[in-house]
């Protein structure tokens, strides 16, 4: 029935078209196929994704801890490499209980902990570097708009809290 998608006038129970130059919709219309469903066939570019999927997770997991590096970023970059090469490193890393919700809620907003997290670490580290570090003036002032910059930032985020239930996906609050 996965042919069923290419031919959207036809309802799913009909037989397949004899031939695709007779079908509903050109071929050259027809939707392609999501990159996540086109696996990769050579041995050696499924090896050479998989490690490039592992050193993305390496990456976003330091990415956690130090301010300045991506993590989300790097995680979705692994899950790409890990859904065109292995399907089984793939759900490993979505359905993780420590990294799988930075990939499920891309683009949705932060959960309300994390943003208390996010701002309470950024006031902490921005005021230390403001009173031991930063001597002038002026630097203190722009280490202060950047504070308040990103502030602004998170705190327009959509927030949403997570379910009480064990592996309840997450809902908008």
């Amino acid at each position: 029935m996965r042919w069923a998608l290419f031919y959207p006038l036809q309802s799913p129970d009909s037989p397949r078209p004899a031939c695709p130059r007779t079908s509903p919709v050109p071929a050259s219309r027809r939707p392609a196929e999501p990159f996540y469903n086109q696996g990769v066939t050579s041995g050696l570019l499924k090896v050479i994704l998989i490690i490039c999927g592992s050193l993305c997770v390496a990456l976003g997991v330091i990415g956690i801890f130090l301010p300045l590096m991506p993590t989300t970023v790097f995680l979705l970059l692994a899950a790409a490499c890990y859904a065109r090469s292995s399907e089984r490193f793939y759900q490993r890393l979505v359905n993780n209980r420590l990294l799988g919700h930075y990939i499920r809620s891309r683009g949705r907003g932060m959960r309300r902990r994390d943003k208390a997290i996010t701002l309470g670490m950024l006031w902490v580290g921005i005021g230390a570097t403001m009173i031991w570090t930063a001597e002038s003036t002026w630097l203190r002032l722009v280490l202060l708009g950047i504070a308040l910059s990103v502030t602004v930032h998170v705190a327009r985020l959509p927030a949403f809290r997570a379910l009480p239930a064990a592996g309840a996906e997450d809902v908008p609050a």
